[in-house]
């Protein structure tokens, strides 16, 4: 199954180290996981696109419970927007070229959640 995914670094900005939930998604479109980068400071949360459940697009809400009596909860906003692979001809010298159009692969984003 081809899933696309893009990562989403959350980086802890306060004087005191943070845990952090295995994170929750409020659709079964979009699943996500936590990789520590540096224990209490630094995470990356990989999130999954699964495209039996995306219609056309999608949105979604990544939660993760945190340790931090100020933030206590995470939310991540997420969406997909699908599009089919479409192609189109292109005469060249006689002899026609296929070339597939694809919505840009979003994979490997990267963003930053200040708190």
């Amino acid at each position: 199954m081809n899933m696309q995914h893009t990562t989403v670094r959350l980086v802890n900005h306060s004087d005191h180290p943070v845990t952090l939930s295995d994170p929750e998604s409020n659709t079964r479109a979009f699943v996500a996981q936590l990789k520590t980068v540096q224990p209490g400071k630094e995470f990356q949360l990989i999130v999954k696109a699964t495209p039996s459940f995306i219609r056309s697009h999608m949105r979604g809400v990544i939660t993760l419970k945190t340790s931090l009596a100020d933030v206590p909860t995470v939310s991540v906003p997420v969406f997909v927007f699908h599009q089919q692979a479409r192609r189109f001809s292109k005469r060249t010298a006689g002899s026609t070229a296929q070339f597939p159009l694809n919505s840009p692969n979003q994979s490997g984003s990267v963003h930053e959640v200040r708190h």
